[in-house]
């Protein structure tokens, strides 16, 4: 059967949107990423944390104030619910955001940018304004970091360029950002559905890879934490509802982030690689080799 998208009116390129700085609605087809003229609203309540959660005196007393986190993050996952892809996807990747119990992932493998590879340990803990990523190189001799308050360090410091773009493709291209982006404001919107590869839908009897496309726009960010990329597109396949492609803008060029070699770890499933690309050279490659989940600390 051939699969095809409906043309829509007025197309650009998604390098030329991705320029602007609001916010856009997209159609698409692999390899040439196209995006139609229109407004999408990013809600703007903004979850704070614990602060507004937090009765007197509970500060003071450390079980008392543990047990309020747990009851703000249980909080916070009822409401992951409320958009329907980020929701599908929460259920095909296991019960890290369905029970307690999971909400740390520790993950060991390696890192390869421009050639150098080298050791890699990556915590990625749910929060109550959605995840901290914590990213460790080199056996330890350099710690980044990234969460929605404080963005983007290098340790105690602002991160560098070159960090940023190796925090922000770690934190953001990944299946758990796609379900938790929705906690910090960010706007979804799927853009496209039964998506094929170029020249895909001319081939009687297709049997490759065809995804729905979301679209998720990045919320303002006053205190100049925001992401490089304002927005991404995340590919999810039809087949198996997992995440496999992710398309971001560094320095108005296009990166493609592959997510493959999807497995099952005690229940909870996880791609082992992920290849990023730009002008179809690979500027970067994560192997995972070992992964754990655990209660949040």
């Amino acid at each position: 059967m051939k699969r095809f998208i409906k043309p829509v009116s007025k197309i650009v390129r998604l390098e030329e949107l991705l320029r602007h700085k609001r916010p856009f609605l997209t159609v698409l087809t692999a390899g040439s990423v196209l995006l139609c003229a229109a407004t999408i609203f990013a809600v703007r309540a903004y979850n704070r944390g614990a602060a507004n959660h937090t009765a007197p005196g509970v500060l003071s007393q450390g079980s008392l104030f543990e047990q309020n986190i747990s009851t703000v993050l249980r909080r916070q996952r009822s409401k992951l619910a409320q958009q329907p892809e980020a929701d599908k996807l929460r259920r095909a990747l296991g019960q890290r955001f369905l029970d307690e119990g999971k909400e740390r992932a520790t993950l060991a493998g390696t890192l390869d940018v421009d050639g150098k590879r080298q050791a890699i340990n990556i915590v990625r803990t749910h929060e109550m304004g959605g995840e901290r990523v914590e990213i460790i190189l080199g056996g330890g001799a350099s710690t980044l970091t990234w969460n929605v308050t404080d963005g983007p360090r290098a340790g105690s410091a602002i991160a560098s360029k070159s960090e940023r773009l190796i925090i922000e493709r770690l934190a953001l291209d990944s299946p758990d950002q796609f379900v938790l982006a929705q906690l910090r404001a960010a706007s979804y919107r799927t853009v496209a559905r039964n998506v094929v590869p170029k020249g895909a839908a001319d081939i009687e009897d297709y049997s490759g890879p065809v995804w729905d496309v979301t679209l998720i726009n990045e919320p303002d960010s006053p205190g100049g934490n925001g992401t490089l990329s304002k927005s991404r597109l995340y590919y999810l396949s039809t087949a198996t509802g997992l995440l496999e492609k992710v398309i971001s803008m560094e320095d108005g060029q296009a990166v493609v982030a592959e997510l493959s070699g999807w497995t099952d770890r005690n229940g909870e499933k996880l791609p082992s690689r992920i290849i990023w690309r730009r002008n179809d050279q690979i500027v970067m490659e994560l192997n995972i080799g070992g992964a754990t989940h655990d209660p949040r600390q």
